[in-house]
């Protein structure tokens, strides 16, 4: 209901007409009183404001005390705060009532100070009640829109697995890229060679979506070691980094070595050449007379043998009945009779082993047993040796070029005649080298394309592949997004790589003479042959011509190259320098090394092998070294004077299973990896599992059960589960009443502690503790309180 404030424009209309006339001026007297009246903190005025006054935007400041007695009698009248505000406000403080925001709000509205809480109940040691986080992330393919999955939820593309994406790395691993999503609210799990697809990123598609990689899921043990515990925990070392095994179960096994260091000698590499048993191992050539004499190339003693096994490069007749001659330090000059599987008997201690004939040329030594096997750990009293590390004995005869050598070069599509005697040639082809890491296991071979469509990459042929490098030539080979880390797909065998290393555009070229042809081959001399970036006859390199047209000078000529082959190569051993050719000088194709040797201090990567009856015989020996014949004082000859026990026998905790706490990142599928412990130098081998996503080693999100400074004990008064402390620069009883009155909850029990801030250093001190108990007599509602004061 409306009502008119003003009735000053009503009076003069209230009056009999004669007083228009005659009193004109009582009126005007009249009209003033109420105009008086009307204003504001006057009678009509106000009385005319009631309803206005009801609301407390627009009531007289006098009025607002019968509100605050109305809704919040118990606030004292000397607050900080504005009272309308407060008044308007104080439902939500009520709603709120024992929440820690209804504490800070009530201080700052009284006191305008800012309080802490403190919460005992959070500070209660409590048995396993700590909350264990373990990371789970899969690492994927490069992709630009990789950034944008962050909170997100995605999806595999063929199980459909998914999860909200929660952080997005990358790491550098052994020179690899990997890219990492972390991911929560996984539901299934992510296999390795799937896709990643997100519904909310329209820019990820079925084309260039990232590939899963896969993350070490399971190591697959092929020699455990002896003497671990379940529960022992192993590094994983190969490709990736950060790979954790913990050891799940154990057996214990006959036949078995253990290997102890006795003496370490001198002249040893950590690369030194170690036989266990003669496994695989020359100890003596047979010649091929009659009778047949061994010559040793290494001191050997029959007394450490079990057995004896003899292999003939060439069948002898009369083994039956024919005397054989050994070597002297091999039986001390004593002759014996040796036939087809004999029994013999050591003329030196009596040790009876047997013979075996079999057709490789070498004598061995077994023992029965195998595998067994160690590496060298560390070396003490180093010292440098210079050495010449080729062997060129075996090439004294060979022919290195000839008239007639040259190049066979296989052709197809031929259009016209080629000519003996006439020019050909092949245009500059231009050529990348690149190393590759093959992502799913499938061959790529020669003469296929690689590419990457959602890249521009469609035409990078493969002219040779050799291993892990391959030689590539195209149009696409100087594509800006051929770079390392970039992946590709072959155009048949759908062979998936990833590029490392790739070289820069080398270019080749051909211009030779004919000198023989047929309708599929063209043979040319190695006068005048291929030239790649000013390398004469670069065996790899030459392969870039394949696919490529080569022509007849004189008659027009031309074919498809299908494949080059040179009638003389030549592998010598430095074909690790990719010098092996004839055109090189000799010299600069020999090695020489300066080779760190000493005596060996430890073992290390020790296999135990399997089926050892007895012990086995060891050797160690460094060639280089032996072959110089430096002999120690006691006689005993460098490179071949360590001594290792071996003793065979029954041995428990060979681990035959691990399952993985750190699936670490970067580790390839069916890889071998070794597992190491820091307490057990042992070796342990084994292949790995790539397969779903990574897993992290986990960790502790709180520490509520780990007993330190913090975390108390229950002791039913302050540290129990219905108590809390204000930490307010005032003490207890100036607020406790409105505290309790306004915000503090039935049940549980208050607290307080006196702080102040040091206003030079703005460093809160706690100074005194003010501790207050409120508790009913049995005998009447009278609180006693108990207060205990400690500075």
């Amino acid at each position: 209901m409306a009502i008119d404030k003003f009735i000053t424009p009503f009076i003069s209309s209230q009056f009999p007409s004669f007083y228009k006339e005659q009193g004109v001026n009582f009126i005007a007297f009249i009209e003033s009183y109420y105009e008086w009246m009307e204003q504001e903190g006057n009678i009509i005025n106000q009385t005319r404001s009631l309803l206005e006054y009801r609301d407390l935007d627009s009531t007289l400041p006098q009025f607002v005390k019968f509100f605050k007695d109305k809704y919040m009698e118990s606030i004292p009248e000397n607050i900080a705060a504005d009272k309308v505000l407060l008044i308007k406000h104080i439902l939500e403080l009520y709603r709120s009532k024992g929440n820690e925001k209804s504490y800070k709000l009530l201080f700052r509205l009284l006191f305008n100070e800012d309080i802490d809480l403190y919460i005992p109940n959070q500070y209660i040691f409590k048995a396993s009640d700590n909350t264990w986080y373990v990371p789970k992330y899969i690492e994927v393919s490069d992709n630009p829109y990789l950034n944008l999955l962050v909170g997100k939820v995605i999806y595999s593309s063929s199980n459909f697995a998914t999860a909200v994406v929660e952080n997005y790395y990358t790491k550098s691993i052994n020179n690899k890229v990997i890219n990492i999503l972390y991911l929560t609210d996984l539901v299934g799990n992510i296999h390795y060679g799937e896709k990643i697809l997100c519904n909310d990123v329209s820019e990820i598609t079925v084309t260039n979506a990232p590939i899963v990689f896969g993350s070490l899921s399971s190591v697959s043990i092929k020699e455990g070691g002896i003497n671990f515990s379940i529960g022992d925990l192993l590094d994983i070392q190969g490709s990736g980094v950060g790979g954790i095994a913990r050891v799940s179960a154990v057996t214990e096994r006959n036949g078995e070595v253990d290997f102890k260091l006795i003496n370490g000698g001198k002249g040893f590499s950590l690369n030194a050449v170690i036989n266990v048993d003669g496994d695989n191992f020359p100890i003596a050539t047979i010649s091929n007379t009659n009778p047949v004499v061994v010559t040793s190339q290494v001191p050997l003693n029959i007394k450490q043998a079990q057995s004896l096994r003899i292999d003939l490069t060439q069948g002898i007749s009369g083994l039956n009945t024919g005397t054989y001659s050994y070597f002297a330090n091999v039986i001390n000059s004593t002759a014996i009779s040796l036939f087809t599987d004999q029994i013999l008997t050591s003329p030196v201690d009596g040790t009876s082993f047997s013979s075996y004939l079999v057709n490789t040329g070498y004598i061995y030594l077994n023992s029965g047993g195998s595998g067994a096997s160690f590496k060298i750990g560390s070396l003490v009293n180093k010292q440098i040796y210079k050495l010449n590390t080729d062997i060129i004995s075996t090439y004294y005869n060979t022919i290195v070029d000839s008239q007639i050598s040259g190049y066979n070069i296989s052709i197809s599509n031929t259009a016209g005649t080629f000519t003996s005697g006439n020019k050909v040639y092949v245009g500059n082809v231009s050529c990348k080298e690149i190393d590759i890491t093959n992502l799913n296991g499938f061959t790529l071979a020669n003469g296929e394309y690689l590419s990457n469509s959602s890249l521009g990459i469609a035409n990078v042929f493969v002219s040779k592949v050799d291993g892990n490098y391959l030689l590539v030539t195209g149009n696409d080979i100087n594509n800006t997004n051929l770079v390392f880390n970039t992946v590709l797909q072959g155009s048949v065998s759908n062979t998936l790589i990833r590029l490392n290393n790739i070289s820069p555009v080398l270019t080749a070229n051909l211009n030779a003479t004919l000198f023989a042809v047929n309708s599929s081959v063209l043979s040319v001399n190695s006068q005048s042959s291929f030239i790649v970036d000013g390398y004469n006859n670069n065996t790899l390199l030459i392969n870039a011509m394949i696919g490529k047209k080569i022509y007849d000078s004189n008659t027009s000529a031309n074919a498809v190259i299908t494949s080059i082959f040179r009638n003389t190569n030549w592998d010598f051993p430095a074909i690790s320098l990719g010098l092996d050719n004839v055109d090189q000088i000799i010299e600069n194709l020999l090695t020489v090394v300066n080779m760190e040797v000493g005596t060996i201090a430890s073992l290390a990567d020790i296999n135990n092998g399997i089926n050892y009856a007895q012990n086995p015989v060891v050797t160690v020996i460094e060639p280089l070294i032996y072959e110089l014949a430096i002999r120690d004082p006691d006689g005993s000859i460098e490179g071949f004077n360590a001594e290792i026990d071996a003793t065979a026998g029954f041995f428990s905790g060979i681990i035959t299973a691990t399952e993985i706490i750190d699936s670490g990142f970067g580790y390839d599928k069916n890889q071998q990896v070794n597992l190491i412990s820091a307490n057990n130098n042992f070796s342990v081998t084994g292949t790995t599992v790539v397969d779903i996503n990574g897993t992290g080693a986990g960790s502790w999100a709180d520490h509520k059960s780990f007993v330190s400074d913090i975390m108390k004990l229950q002791d039913g008064d302050f540290y129990q589960n219905y108590s809390y402390q204000i930490n307010a620069s005032r003490m207890i009883d100036t607020y406790r009443s409105l505290v309790e009155d306004l915000v503090h909850p039935i049940g549980i029990k208050l607290f307080g502690q006196y702080s102040f801030k040091d206003i030079n250093s703005e460093t809160q001190s706690l100074v005194v503790s003010s501790f207050v108990t409120a508790n009913f007599i049995q005998s009447g509602n009278v609180v006693h309180e108990t207060v205990a004061i400690s500075s």
